[in-house]
């Protein structure tokens, strides 16, 4: 998080609102300049640890957070999200219940105050037996409701933190490192995140993401053709977009937009 003052009070609000009774509150700032160190100075007396400090980026933050967590599960927000007041209560329960890794639920997206999808989470997501198979599909292995995670920390320590190399499909390879080592989910659809678009998360490009989810496969040595097919067809579909975006009015690059989606949908 870094200059992100205006949304992140309502953050802030959402955690200390849970009715959770045992939340350990930790709060890493990229060294903002705009007035947030003063919001969170605010409310001191109720957040456990926070810095306020240089980083690498999205993963490097996020791993600090970790690092300096002391309790038995980790989960995490982005200034300007917010979970419901019942979510971390809910997720203990079902954790404890399991005896899953984690648990994970329902994603909803906004832009501004308007609500854009609801994203249901995929109870297939939680099986660890073959993630492989699960890759030939749309290869999203939680990814695409990531923010509504929460995870034994002995997770973290089992298997390491998040990958500096990589800023916007960290959640992915992480996941992806989890699953293979025989990590357990569970899936709850009580357990909703929501989810403020605009974030680093979501901000890099349609490039960006293939990109780095096609290294992510191949690190792992999973990039085949037909693992990699569904990235091939997006990055021709987003390719045709983007130059007919530059290159063409706005009536006829609908119209080229849906033929060439026509003619890639046949040919994947």
């Amino acid at each position: 998080m870094r200059n992100g003052k205006d949304s992140l009070p309502a953050t802030i609000q959402s955690v200390l609102s849970q009715t959770y009774p045992n939340i350990e509150y930790v709060i890493v700032d990229g060294a903002s300049t705009d007035g947030t160190v003063e919001i969170i100075r605010s409310h001191d007396d109720r957040i456990d640890r926070w810095v306020s400090e240089p980083d690498r980026g999205t993963s490097d933050a996020m791993n600090k957070a970790i690092s300096l967590a002391r309790g038995e599960y980790v989960s995490w927000l982005a200034s300007g999200d917010w979970f419901d007041p019942y979510f971390v209560d809910t997720a203990v329960r079902i954790l404890l219940q399991s005896g899953a890794d984690f648990v994970f639920g329902d994603l909803r997206t906004y832009k501004g105050d308007v609500l854009v999808q609801h994203v249901n989470g995929d109870p297939s997501d939680a099986d660890a037996a073959t993630p492989e198979a699960r890759l030939l599909g749309y290869p999203t292995l939680v990814t695409r409701t990531s923010p509504t995670m929460v995870t034994k920390r002995a997770c973290f320590q089992r298997i390491g933190l998040f990958d500096l190399s990589y800023q916007v499909r960290n959640d992915f390879d992480w996941i992806l490192r989890l699953h293979r080592s025989g990590g357990r989910g569970a899936y709850d659809g009580r357990l909703i995140a929501h989810f403020s678009l605009g974030g680093v998360s979501d901000s890099g490009s349609d490039f960006a993401h293939i990109f780095e989810n096609l290294r992510i496969l191949r690190r792992h040595g999973l990039l085949t053709a037909r693992t990699a097919a569904p990235y091939v067809y997006r990055l021709m579909r987003y390719s045709v977009g983007h130059v007919a975006g530059w290159l063409l009015p706005e009536m006829i690059r609908r119209k080229v937009k849906r033929a060439a989606h026509r003619v890639l949908f046949q040919w994947r």
